[in-house]
């Protein structure tokens, strides 16, 4: 734990993605529980609707606002970077900072706009996270503590231009 650094995502950007999220993954959550007890159990269990949506309102939009955002995040931890590329998995790629050959933008193009990545490569696999929850002090403190473990990390002009202005 002490050589652990988390770089999290905006206060603003996780408030509000975490309260839409919230009621989004809630709502299904709760119309497949309510449609499995009124069609295949012919409601033996008896769930009521409305205290049931009060309840969930209350309790379940946090929680699974809180793991969304909390999959949001870039750990550095031993010299090992940890990175969940989907929000919505809890599977974790790693890769070792000392491995690390290049760091470039990565653009993934969109049917409205082109959204940025950052992108981490070694010789062999690439992983890659948006930059848009982010701040760019975030970015900037996350690629000066990954060069302070590899300088010869390659990186790309549009990063260091970001690395200068931080």
């Amino acid at each position: 734990m002490i050589n652990k650094k988390i770089y999290l995502t905006k206060v603003i950007y996780s408030v509000i993605m975490g309260v839409v999220m919230g009621f989004i993954i809630t709502s299904v959550f709760l119309v497949i529980i309510t449609n499995v007890d009124k069609y295949f159990f012919n409601s033996f269990i008896g769930i009521s609707g409305d205290w049931l949506y009060y309840l969930s309102t209350f309790i379940l939009v946090p929680i699974f606002g809180a793991i969304y955002v909390f999959n949001k995040r870039i750990v550095l931890d031993k010299g090992i970077l940890l990175l969940r590329e989907n929000s919505f998995s809890f599977i974790k790629s790693t890769m070792e900072i000392s491995t690390i050959k290049s760091i470039s933008l990565h653009e993934q193009q969109g049917r409205k706009k082109v959204k940025k990545g950052i992108k981490f490569a070694d010789g062999e696999t690439a992983i890659m996270v948006l930059i848009k929850p982010f701040k760019e002090m975030t970015i900037s403190l996350l690629l000066k503590d990954i060069i302070s473990i590899n300088p010869e990390i390659i990186i790309d002009d549009f990063y260091k231009n970001i690395m200068k202005l931080n």
